[in-house]
């Protein structure tokens, strides 16, 4: 039995760093226009077609999570 969870463990391991190196590094949002000149949305520049690369605009980057709101401050009872 112990060598069964040493496998699963590592299969565990192993599937953790797989799912970790697909996932992408960073969500990169481009504007382009195709060649009917209607405006497009890709995520990464490998989305876009070679041909509208020249025109593309990235729109977004991904950046720290923005800071939570304070809560709101409690009114003492007159």
């Amino acid at each position: 039995m112990k060598g069964l969870g040493r496998v699963l463990a590592a299969g565990m391991a192993l599937g953790g760093l797989v799912c970790g190196a697909v996932a992408p590094a960073s969500a990169q949002i481009y504007r382009w226009t195709d060649e009917r000149g209607e405006v497009r949305f890709s995520q990464g520049i490998n989305s876009v077609p070679p041909q509208a690369r020249g025109g593309a605009v990235m729109m977004s980057t991904p950046g720290p999570p923005a800071p939570s709101a304070p809560a709101p401050a409690e009114i003492p009872a007159s």
